[in-house]
Formats: structure tokens, C-alpha cells, sequence
């Protein structure tokens, strides 16, 4: 196989594999049906980050990181989603980008991020 053909990033058939092209090999890949180069794994499971959004696991702040992983819910910052959550999430009804309680990063604090924190309600990383 010709070097320019290795070069510009195209497998080489007799060779270690890169099907996404992240620069891991698929053998030592956590997910190696989407590029992930950093091959963040936030709950430890084995499976990337990358793999898990693909397949469906929630992203509501679109951060890139599963909210299973998170406790975005958690707007006091004290390991619960509880009454203190949502006094700040009622406070700040209404206000735009940048509010804490604008959970879903969506630009308003609103019934789609009161959705989020109710279901959420409790102990974070339960």
C-alpha cells in the first residue's frame, strides 16, 4: 500500500484499523463508530461518551456529556436536586442566557427546564 495512501487517513486493509478516524485504533478504541480522540468515558463503562450521545443518552446542555454523568439539575451545587434548586430556578423565570437556572441552556429560564429539574429530583449520581 502506497504511504500517501496511509497518510491521508484511509485504513490500511492489512493493517491496524481506524474506522472513525480519531487517531485510536479500533482495538484499543472505546468507540471506534465515532470519532473520539479523547476517548472520554464519563461513567467508566467502557463505552465512550462519543458512542453513548450517538446511540440516544441525553445531552440536554449540549456539553457533549451525558447527563447521566452530570447533576445538571443541581443549580445550589450541594449534591441534591431539591427545594434550593428550585427556589433559584423560580427566581430567575423568565431570565435569559447565563442564568444558573436556565438548565437546559436554551436561552430562557422556563417549563422546559422545570421539566428537568423535577425529573431529576433527589439525590445527584443515584
Amino acid at each position: 500500500v502506497p504511504s500517501a495512501f496511509l497518510i491521508r487517513g484511509l485504513s490500511n486493509p492489512s493493517g491496524p484499523q481506524d474506522a472513525d478516524r480519531d487517531g485510536i485504533l479500533d482495538r484499543l478504541d472505546n468507540c471506534a463508530s465515532v470519532a473520539n480522540p479523547t476517548q472520554a468515558d464519563c461513567d467508566a463503562d467502557g463505552i465512550g461518551d462519543a458512542c453513548e450521545l450517538a446511540d440516544g443518552a441525553m445531552d440536554v446542555n449540549g456539553n457533549r456529556v451525558p447527563d447521566a454523568c452530570e447533576c445538571i439539575a443541581d443549580v445550589f451545587d450541594d449534591g441534591f436536586i431539591n427545594g434550593a434548586d428550585l427556589g433559584i430556578l423560580l427566581s430567575q423565570w423568565g431570565q435569559g442566557e447565563g442564568a444558573e437556572g436556565d438548565i437546559n441552556r436554551d436561552g430562557v429560564v422556563n417549563g422546559a427546564d422545570l421539566s428537568i429539574l423535577l425529573g431529576t429530583w433527589g439525590p445527584c449520581g443515584v
